[in-house]
């Protein structure tokens, strides 16, 4: 589980606007992040390990629309954790969507997370990486036995990230993955424009390879409800990591 106190003074932005169209048979007119598992939306065990790890402010990335998630998750709080909604007029996608979000967020260190994977403990040792290197991103990878719903991850002897391999159904076999958490600093996100349709894995961290990109490896597993099947998996997952916080 998340270390108790390791993001205060740290604000997290949720990217929680994607389509989820390979999952929109199963959880047909609701956004993938607020697919029912246990009883309850996928996002709000993120919100659980947020608040647990003293997060004070989270910024949800919704897309066009909050309703849906304000009135699943009941509003401005969670857990004592402020709960702010993010919207964007045309899809920006993962990077586009966080600068977008960057008036709502006051943190100089800003984590990110996707909406629909969860990785339940791997903060501490992020945020230690993170103020050691002086990163200017830090991404929290995880190790898979099969890779090809991922893009691959290469880091070198100093954690610095060296490579990115787009995912394909031909990679197998052990490597590092994304595990869908990065610290990012502020003021490399500044000067971004707005209103520009950026990914952080397709554009934003491959030009950052060799400037500040380093990688956090956790020994914890995580999952991506992606797919029908990893959505089924889910409830699974989260009773074998502790459940319900």
């Amino acid at each position: 589980m998340s270390e108790k106190g390791v993001l205060e003074n740290i604000d997290c932005a949720i990217l929680a606007g994607g389509a989820g169209t390979r999952l929109k048979d199963a959880v047909p007119g609701i956004p993938k992040p607020l697919a029912p598992v246990c009883g309850r939306p996928f996002i709000s065990f993120i919100l659980d390990d947020l608040a647990l790890a003293g997060c004070s402010r989270a910024v949800l990335c919704v897309g066009r629309d909050a309703e849906p998630f304000e009135a699943a998750l009941g509003g401005s709080s969670w857990n004592g954790m402020e709960l702010v909604f993010s919207t964007e007029s045309c899809p920006l996608d993962t990077g586009g969507a966080v600068v977008n979000a960057l008036p709502c967020l006051r943190s100089e260190t800003i984590m990110v997370l996707n909406g629909d994977s969860i990785c339940r403990s791997g903060y501490g040792g992020l945020a230690s990486m993170h103020r050691e290197k002086k990163s200017t991103a830090t991404l929290l990878l995880a190790r898979v036995e099969d890779a090809s719903r991922f893009g691959r991850v290469v880091i070198g002897a100093k954690e610095e990230i060296i490579m990115f391999h787009e995912k394909t159904p031909f990679l197998h076999g052990s490597c590092l993955v994304s595990a869908g958490v990065y610290l990012i600093d502020r003021g490399w996100l500044v000067g971004v424009p707005q209103r520009t349709k950026l990914s952080f894995e397709r554009e934003m961290f491959p030009r950052l390879i060799g400037k500040g990109l380093f990688g956090c490896e956790t020994g914890s597993p995580f999952l991506d409800i992606g797919t029908p099947e990893s959505y089924g998996r889910a409830e699974s997952f989260l009773a074998s990591q502790g459940g319900v916080v």
